[in-house]
């Protein structure tokens, strides 16, 4: 099959509105309505004179093959698409008398590959076993923004770091802070050489912010199993995500707080492997390799060495999870059944989010869609003060009428 579009978006919901709102002074100190008067100020997002449509352009080619009676089915699908003109809220300076304003902001590309394979290895009367695999691959880069614009933040944890961005030759939501400082001739991090301060020996940390990696995986399957036997039917779902970046500030704490695994080596004596140097007049000055012993106390965990250090702080968001685990048995036809005009029933017990296994400090998945406490769009790859995915269980009865 080969399919080609080419579609229109007028962009969010009431994104030409400019509307007004009330208004109460700073401080409390008068109140409005004021002496009979309402007060009223204009949104904090202006409109662009020269807002368009959106417009994108995309072709998938691929093929559906079924093969032995249907016993075997493959079905994959290549797709790219290049989107022009997207509306997006661009920041803009106090001075402007808006905080926002929303506007075309450049082009992005996205390009993967999607692969169902599904299968009937058994296929008898009494028993019949169906397995499914997904493939999914997929890749969406900035390649270039409006005039004026080196970079735009979508979402962000406070004021502050981690922020996650879209800037010209990185992926969609790549992830910006502060990371390592690193030696440029060997790549190798650079500790504090300086000596009699609490840091030395310690990591510096770079001095301006940089792309340290991005939350999209490199690729995503699911396995799905049914198996039949009789009035009997077993099935489960396991999910396998490899690959992406995922800041956790659940981790920035924990290792502040003493309460992470790794800091019960607080009086463990170490050197760090890398290089040692030292910040002469803004410039990088390197002493050669380190050989500094330090104790990763406090001091080492807070706000001068790692607690701001973004780098130190992502995780691999990589994980397997068991999705789900059902069990049903198809009562049979009876006559108490037929009196009640059933036409079948069924009883099911299931299972979901039964393991996890993840080199991630908390749950990789869990938050993804905002930030807790921040709830922003966007803010996939930033997971803060999440409360982890549960376990469930239930079950019932499902009747046919």
């Amino acid at each position: 099959r080969l399919n080609w579009a080419e579609v229109g978006q007028a962009g969010p919901l009431y994104v030409n509105n400019v509307w007004y709102a009330t208004f109460n002074s700073r401080g409390g100190l008068f109140q409005f309505p004021f002496n009979g008067l309402t007060g009223f100020i204009p949104a904090q997002t202006t409109i662009s004179s020269n807002l368009r449509p959106e417009n994108t352009e995309s072709y998938e080619v691929g093929f559906d093959v079924r093969l032995f009676d249907n016993r075997i089915g493959i079905d994959y699908t290549y797709f790219r698409s290049v989107s022009n003109g997207q509306i997006v809220s661009v920041p803009l300076p106090p001075s402007s008398g808006a905080a926002q304003e929303i506007r075309n902001a450049g082009q992005m590309s996205s390009f993967g590959h999607e692969l169902t394979v599904r299968t009937n290895p058994i296929r008898s009367k009494n028993f019949n076993w169906n397995f499914t695999t997904n493939f999914t691959s997929n890749r969406t880069f900035v390649d270039q923004l409006s005039d004026g614009l080196t970079r735009i933040v979508l979402a962000q944890y406070g004021a502050g770091f981690p922020a996650l961005v879209a800037q010209p030759g990185e992926q969609y939501g790549s992830i910006l802070g502060l990371g390592y400082l690193r030696d440029p001739a060997s790549g190798q991090i650079v500790v504090n050489s300086v000596t009699n301060v609490p840091t030395s020996g310690m990591p510096l940390l770079s001095q301006s912010p940089m792309i340290l990696g991005n939350n999209n995986p490199d690729f995503e399957m699911n396995f799905l199993n049914s198996l039949r036997y009789k009035s009997f039917t077993f099935g489960f779902q396991l999910d396998w995500r490899k690959g992406g970046k995922v800041y956790i500030h659940d981790l920035t704490e924990a290792r502040f707080r003493g309460t992470a695994a790794e800091t019960s080596l607080r009086e463990v004596p170490v050197v760090l492997s890398g290089k040692k140097g030292r910040i002469v007049n803004g410039a990088l000055v390197v002493d050669g390799d380190n050989d500094i012993s330090i104790f990763r106390d406090n001091t080492y965990y807070s706000g001068a060495v790692l607690f701001n250090n973004i780098e130190a702080q992502l995780n691999d968001a990589s994980f397997i999870r068991l999705r789900e685990i059902n069990f049903s048995y198809n009562l049979p036809q009876s006559t108490f059944l037929k009196r009640l005009r059933i036409k079948s029933a069924e009883i099911y017990l299931m299972g979901r989010n039964l393991f996890l296994s993840t080199n991630a400090f908390t749950d990789p998945e869990g938050n993804f869609a905002n930030m807790s406490g921040q709830s922003v769009g966007n803010a996939n790859g930033i997971i803060v003060t999440q409360t982890p995915q549960t376990r469930s269980f239930g079950g019932g009865i499902r009747v046919n009428w």
